[in-house]
């Protein structure tokens, strides 16, 4: 009875170590890791949430560094950019990207 309830301990500290984690994650802490060597089910489960969680992390950085480089492209334009295509000049994919440029120059 005694093995058994700490194996039950055991347990439920290993699951409340991946929800704390699975919680920092869903709350933006995309630098959240847990460490686990264990090859069981439970080890399993942190190690493929963790494996997750940086690929999240990575594809955001990814994300970042594109959006920084847009950014970077768009402030160095000296004249206003005008696309014209085959579109209605008043709806349309091209007037919605020429509202967002100017939004975006000011």
């Amino acid at each position: 009875m005694l093995v058994a309830a700490a194996a039950s301990q055991y347990v439920g500290l290993r699951l409340q170590r991946i929800v704390d984690f699975a919680e920092r994650v869903a709350a933006g802490d995309l630098t959240a890791r847990i460490a686990s060597s264990s090859t069981d089910e439970i080890g399993k489960v942190a190690s493929a949430l963790d494996k997750t969680a940086r690929r999240v992390e990575e594809s955001f950085v990814r994300v970042q560094t594109s959006q920084r480089e847009l950014e970077t492209l768009l402030n160095s334009m000296q004249d206003a950019v005008i696309a014209v295509g085959v579109d209605d000049a008043c709806s349309g994919p091209i007037t919605a990207w020429i509202v967002c440029c100017i939004t975006l120059r000011g």
